[in-house]
């Protein structure tokens, strides 16, 4: 960037780039609108800090004591002191409380609010509300408002601003019933705000200033007048109208304020400084932004100050404080020497009590020990016994329980099925087409010769026949053909399985075949099902499909407590398979299985 000749513009012996210049001008606006949110400060005169301090250390009475702190709180916060002010505060909250007294405890919770630059914590919003809770309960307008105006600031960010809006809009309709004007500026600027910084609504911001300006023009309120001043300029800026925004920084200018004169003249020459700067004035520029620099210089001076006394303080208070504490060593040295000596005796009497006491005692343990170790051998040996009793019991019940188990799953998997499929077949002899009941009968038939067989197999611990004689193919291909209705067709799809499987295998994969036909008769309404078994050498693919009403959403085997679909997953488990299933409403349903060879 092209670099400015300051010899040509002042007669100082410095040279700064146009750049460096540019870069300082550039100011924030957040520093304004925190100026424009301060809260209203108490109207009365306040004593200086010095004649509050010595008072406290008069003051013997709760009550006096207490509003002195909140005095000399207030004195600390308009120095912005607010380390200092927040400890008084909370000293004073707390004697407020013991007192029982409603109304100074509500008003120094909405002090503490005040105090410090935490507003929007919602730490500092409970003491609001408990100043909000009792200008509620005495219906305090005045106290309403200023609850609303301090809700307004707590909430002022870019992800809050709509409630801080509300809160504003609610004190301005309160205002405006009793007739607090300096409520009503306040309320009406800091909407000003929401709609110049978050709502980039310029034209509204400035109606509202311009009323608050009117206004303020006829009153000794200065510095809310300078606030409106410059957020009104601000609002020009935004929109890069930097001669209309230079005239109310100048008007700004020349308003007189008494406090934080500094402060407010060190902005309004940074202001001046940029828009001078941005209208090609480059040297009227440089010279507010030399006194604006100036001022900043000297705040910070100020502070330093108030920083080096503050440490003078706390230096002398630990000074002291280390005295008195180097002095109450001395005397509790002595006194622990004196302790120690005491000590001494008396642990060496008690010691030596103790190891006479502890010979004794010894002595009739192992006596003890003895006695009990023979009686432990003996419990020992009638536990030992008793637990083989039990655990030849347990043995016996567990056989039982499995036997059931065994016998309850058989009857599922071979008679259930077999039986549902009769049901379907004997159900279709009630329809007219003649041939159709000629094959009904016929799979009925032979459904009852295959569950009779079934029978006489469970009863001789047989594997099924038609497994155990031809494979899985031809019994899964059997199956499909007695369970094949007139409004259920079932087919069966192979591919690889020209040698036979491990026979165990072949039944329980048979068995869970069998479970899934059966739960399309009794639930699925389909009209066609598909048995699809790929051999992939290494896995077997299974594949059962229906064009049925689908399953619930979010269906899970576990979730069943049917002997079938509760163990068709643990089953598939237990062979170190897989089952996945897709399922839409009315779209049928596809049940996936891979089962490891």
């Amino acid at each position: 960037m092209k670099q400015i000749n300051i010899y040509n513009i002042l007669s100082k012996p410095a040279a700064v780039s146009f750049q460096m210049l540019k870069a300082f001008l550039i100011l924030q606006f957040i520093f304004i609108s925190a100026l424009s949110l301060a809260q209203e400060q108490p109207k009365e005169a306040f004593d200086s800090i010095a004649y509050y301090q010595e008072e406290l250390h008069k003051e013997d009475n709760p009550k006096s004591r207490a509003d002195k702190l909140v005095k000399l709180a207030q004195n600390y916060n308009l120095n912005d002191r607010h380390d200092k002010a927040s400890p008084l505060l909370f000293e004073a909250l707390e004697i407020y409380k013991s007192l029982n007294l409603e109304k100074e405890l509500a008003y120094c919770n909405y002090e503490i609010f005040n105090t410090g630059n935490a507003k929007n914590s919602e730490q500092s919003r409970r003491h609001l509300q408990a100043f909000y809770d009792y200008a509620k309960k005495k219906n305090n307008i005045k106290a309403l408002v200023q609850s609303h105006l301090g809700f307004g600031v707590s909430y002022l960010s870019s992800k809050t601003y709509p409630k801080a809006k509300e809160n504003y809009q609610k004190a301005i309709a309160l205002a405006r019933k009793i007739g607090d004007s300096l409520s009503l500026v306040r309320a009406r600027g800091n909407l000003g705000l929401i709609h110049s910084g978050y709502e980039n609504l310029q034209d509204s911001a400035r109606i509202k200033y311009q009323k608050n300006i009117d206004y303020l023009q006829s009153t000794n309120e200065h510095e809310l007048l300078v606030n409106n001043l410059i957020n009104y300029a601000n609002s020009y800026e935004k929109e890069k109208k930097f001669k209309l925004a230079l005239n109310y920084i100048n008007q700004a200018k020349e308003v007189p304020i008494s406090t934080n004169v500094d402060l407010y003249h060190k902005v309004i020459n940074a202001k001046l400084a940029r828009y001078h700067y941005e209208l090609g004035n480059y040297k009227t520029a440089l010279d507010y932004m030399y006194k604006s620099e100036q001022l900043r210089r000297k705040i910070n001076y100020e502070k330093q100050k108030i920083a080096i006394a503050d440490l003078q303080e706390k230096y002398e208070a630990e000074k002291k404080e280390k005295e008195n504490i180097v002095l109450k060593h001395d005397i509790e040295k002595k006194k622990k020497v004196q302790q120690l000596l005491w000590a001494g005796i008396i642990s060496a009497l008690v010691i030596g009590s103790l190891i006479v006491f502890l010979i004794l005692k010894n002595a009739r343990k192992k006596r003890e020990l003895i006695r009990k170790e023979e009686q432990l051998k003996q419990k020992q040996i009638e536990k030992e016994l008793k637990d083989q009793e039990l655990n030849s019991i347990d043995t016996l019940i567990e056989g039982q329980e499995k036997e059931r188990q065994r016998l309850a799953e058989n009857l599922h998997d071979n008679l259930g099925a077999t039986l549902a499929a009769l049901k379907i077949n004997l159900m279709q002899l009630q329809k007219p087409d003649a041939n159709f009941k000629q094959q009904a009968l016929q799979n009925g038939v032979e459904l009852i010769n295959d569950a009779y067989e079934k029978v006489r197999g469970m009863a001789h611990e047989k594997s099924t026949g038609v497994i155990a004689k031809k494979g899985l193919l031809p019994a899964i291909k059997k199956l499909a053909n007695q369970f094949s209705t007139q409004d259920l067709a079932i087919s069966v799809e192979d591919f690889g399985l020209d040698n036979r499987l491990d026979n165990s295998l072949e039944i329980r994969i048979y068995r869970i075949i069998q479970e899934l036909l059966t739960n399309i008769i009794k639930h699925a309404k389909a009209s066609q099902a598909t048995i699809s078994l790929t051999n992939h050498d290494s896995s077997l693919n299974i594949i059962v499909e229906d064009n049925g009403i689908g399953l619930p959403k979010n269906f899970k085997f576990s979730n069943q407590t049917g002997i079938g679909l509760g163990s068709i997953e643990k089953r598939v488990e237990n062979l170190m398979g897989t089952i996945e299933i897709d399922s839409n409403p009315q779209r049928g349903t596809s049940i996936i299985i891979n089962i490891p060879l």
